[in-house]
């Protein structure tokens, strides 16, 4: 199994893709702190951190399962604001998640 997933639209607006090198350079350096991650509904998902739990949603759930399915639900970690990682040995996946349920995108 990989984590190549097409991916649906290319958005970099809340939710969906995380782009820029300026962003994965500041978040970067910020720790990768623990946090548990349960899908409720396709695009939504009940994120605990910090002894509360809020519904997140991400364009493109299939990826980020994949991912959590290959690299153990242990690899999954809380960045700064809504960004989620996971590690990946060497690697990390990043994911912008929203705290807005998903509209409707077109493919671009």
């Amino acid at each position: 199994m990989n984590a190549n997933v097409p991916l649906k639209c290319n958005s970099i607006n809340p939710g969906h893709m995380v782009f820029g090198f300026g962003v994965l350079k500041s978040l970067g350096a910020k720790p990768a702190l623990p946090v548990e991650i349960e899908q409720i509904a396709w695009s939504a998902f009940a994120v605990t951190f910090d002894g509360k739990t809020e519904t997140w949603f991400n364009h493109h759930p299939e990826r980020f399962l994949k991912l959590v399915e290959q690299y153990g639900a242990e690899s999954v970690r809380r960045i700064a604001g809504h960004y989620i990682i996971i590690e990946a040995g060497q690697s990390r996946f990043w994911f912008n998640f929203s705290p807005n349920a998903m509209t409707p995108c077109s493919a671009s």
